[in-house]
């Protein structure tokens, strides 16, 4: 990265230079098999405790609930943000991450010591069968 630097020559006169300075930048877990299946497991287990609200299923609401979360090391987890397509939706994800006291710790081999996860979710609470597409 290209930085602006003021600096003195031996002549004593100011000059503006650059300099290039390393910035410290995290490990990409892009393409990372193990990270690949961290990820999978952790959203098995926001599916596998998430329940439907009555009032949801009354409403017959279909939309995308976006939940970023931070996971430690160990586990533990902290909610950066859930927003979506309606209020309802909403609170069923916040209900559901309520149900959940954490995860699986992280993986020693992806060196991290935390994780931050943006989590789509899907919800179709439609009562009709959805249409095979040939």
């Amino acid at each position: 990265m290209e930085v602006p630097v003021v600096k003195t020559n031996f002549h004593g006169k100011k000059v503006r230079t650059t300099e290039t300075k390393k910035v410290n930048k995290k490990k990409s877990l892009k393409g990372d098999k193990k990270a690949s299946e961290y990820f999978s497991s952790v959203r098995a287990h926001i599916i596998k405790n998430s329940k439907t609200s009555t009032k949801a299923k009354k409403l017959k609401l279909k939309g995308k609930v976006l939940a970023k979360i931070q996971i430690q090391s160990n586990g533990s987890y902290d909610i950066l943000f859930v927003g979506g397509d309606h209020p309802e939706l909403v609170k069923m994800t916040n209900d559901t991450f309520s149900r959940i006291s954490g995860f699986m710790p992280i993986p020693s081999e992806l060196e991290q010591k935390e994780i931050q996860l943006k989590i789509p979710l899907h919800y179709n609470l439609n009562n009709r069968p959805s249409k095979k597409v040939k």
